[in-house]
């Protein structure tokens, strides 16, 4: 019988302590300890990554997604709410393998945002590559800076 199949990775008090003092740490551990359960609660939701940011002419939404195919992400609007849901699911799983630890999340998502009244959705632009979902919603142009000149 190999041990090495029935090792457990333990980390010191030392270690677990100094990790207090790591800010991926601290974030890894308030992410763990608030993370969303899908509908069914036998395993924790895929909550990914997002940049939300207003340029001078557009809003531009980037979504990390790694491993999640085109076809599983669905857009939507719906009145003022953008409404992005999809899943990341685990590859085939190989009999021949035992996963001893991880911090990979797979499971459905489903983020909301709500636009600003100024948003131009009818113009709204969506792409997805290597991963990452690129939204381009143009600021109506009655809603922008405007200069008036002085006479």
């Amino acid at each position: 019988m190999n041990t090495l199949n029935k090792m457990k990775i333990v980390k010191s008090p030392y270690h677990m302590a100094m990790d207090l003092f790591n800010p991926n740490a601290v974030d890894h551990l308030l992410n763990e300890a608030f993370q969303t359960f899908d509908h069914s609660h036998s395993k924790k939701a895929y909550n990914p990554k997002y940049e939300w940011v207003k340029a001078e002419k557009e809003y531009q939404l980037t979504i990390e997604l790694p491993g999640v195919a085109k076809e599983d992400v669905s857009l939507s609007v719906e009145q003022s709410t953008l409404s992005i849901s999809g899943e990341r699911r685990r590859s085939k799983e190989d009999k021949n393998r035992e996963v001893l630890s991880t911090s990979i999340r797979y499971g459905s998502f489903d983020l909301k945002f709500t636009l600003p009244l100024e948003a131009d959705t009818e113009k709204g632009k969506a792409t997805f590559t290597e991963g990452l979902l690129e939204l381009r919603i143009p600021i109506s142009p009655k809603a922008q800076k405007q200069r008036i000149a002085i006479k």
